[in-house]
């Protein structure tokens, strides 16, 4: 069967795309033929190259080689607005080739991969207009993000008319639904593969030293991940004066901003490490996850820390309170505030001593919600589709 995958990721990679990469993998061990769309490809990163060493044709979305082609393309795009405030990276050009393309291969099922919940629609109208199944993959909904009047009723089309709604957390896909104003009848939920832990959980680190290492695993970027506000709470005197270290890792268009955010705030305690390609490494290293989050999800860094045994602290936003315990696997912070983050972090520490055991139980309970091989799971989801 023919499966073509459209990624509106505006990045040369994100995290949003390992779960429709994994499931594109699984397609094609079973014999069937994947192609990919994508606005930014990095011909270097070892996902496309193992997507294109399994047979996988990659194909970066670009503006029109002619103006003939450009002009039947446009034919099939909406007629009103491209809404830029929801798929800035995703020009009209782009557009257009991805409907040449599309009008071209004709696939059983176009699998359009979401980095939010609205900003890859446009792609389902394309399939709408050239009578293709299509199937949404959304992996954020945040209350920050709500459609304008004007555009509600063209994205309840394009949801009502796909063939699978898939969502990777319960709340974002009933936030969805309260966002449209309608029931999504096609939803589904399931999860997103992991990336450490696979083995079972991880030894506990030593504490060499007595200090507490905790470590931020997201994305550089505040408004989503909410970094400000951790370096906030930990530039108050009493959490500098403490054993503890506090480790960001992971890459962004924020970096340099949140860097400045420490130094002006005068954080002693907190230090940036970069893009880490060995995720268990981190957690052989860590006592614990803070993730500060304004708006997830299902966070594949809280999902992986407590594979691999260790307990969090993260906001009680999009799916992450639907795999925490709070007091068990460890503590959920009310809100995205500095007040909520400040008063979590001093119920963690005042209970130090159980730390361990949170890991423990966290390792424990986590295994019980997402499945060995999710990625298995949406590729047996997209044949039974297909079909």
């Amino acid at each position: 069967m023919r499966f073509t995958i459209v990624s509106a990721s505006g990045v040369p990679w994100g995290g949003s795309e390992e779960l429709w990469w994994a499931a594109a993998c699984e397609l094609r061990s079973r014999g069937h033929s994947v192609a990919v769309l994508k606005s930014v490809i990095d011909g270097h990163h070892p996902r496309i190259r193992e997507l294109r060493s399994l047979g996988c044709s990659v194909t970066e979305l670009v503006r029109p080689a002619s103006a003939r082609t450009g002009l039947a393309a446009s034919l099939l795009l909406p007629a009103r607005r491209i809404p830029t405030r929801w798929d800035s990276h995703v020009g009209r050009g782009q557009m257009m080739f991805a409907a040449a393309i599309l009008a071209r291969r004709r696939p059983e099922l176009v699998v359009i991969s979401q980095g939010l919940n609205f900003d890859g629609t446009h792609f389902g109208k394309v399939c709408q207009t050239l009578r293709l199944d299509y199937m949404l993959i959304s992996h954020m909904a945040s209350e920050l993000q709500w459609p304008e009047d004007d555009l509600r009723n063209y994205y309840r089309r394009v949801y009502s008319g796909a063939r699978s709604c898939v969502f990777i957390s319960e709340h974002n896909r009933l936030l969805t639904e309260e966002q449209l104003g309608i029931k999504l009848e096609n939803a589904v939920v399931l999860r997103n593969p992991y990336l450490a832990g696979q083995q079972g959980p991880l030894p506990w680190p030593q504490d060499e030293d007595g200090a507490a290492r905790l470590a931020c695993v997201a994305r550089l970027w505040p408004p989503d991940k909410g970094q400000d506000l951790l370096l906030r709470v930990l530039a108050q005197p009493r959490w500098r004066a403490r054993p503890l270290t506090v480790r960001l890792y992971g890459e962004g268009v924020g970096r340099d901003g949140l860097a400045e955010l420490a130094r002006s705030l005068g954080s002693t305690t907190v230090s940036f490490e970069g893009q880490s390609p060995d995720i268990e490494r981190v957690w052989r290293e860590h006592h614990a996850l803070v993730l500060p989050s304004r708006a997830e999800g299902l966070p594949l860094a809280l999902v992986e820390a407590m594979m691999c045994g260790r307990p969090a602290v993260v906001t009680d936003v999009g799916g992450s309170g639907e795999v925490m315990q709070d007091g068990i696997t460890g503590i959920l912070a009310s809100a995205p505030t500095v007040t909520a983050i400040d008063s979590a972090l001093e119920r963690f520490w005042a209970m130090r001593d159980q730390w361990r055991q949170m890991g423990t139980a966290a390792a424990q309970h986590i295994r019980g919600l997402v499945p060995h091989a999710p990625e298995s799971v949406l590729a047996d989801h997209l044949l039974d589709i297909a079909r």
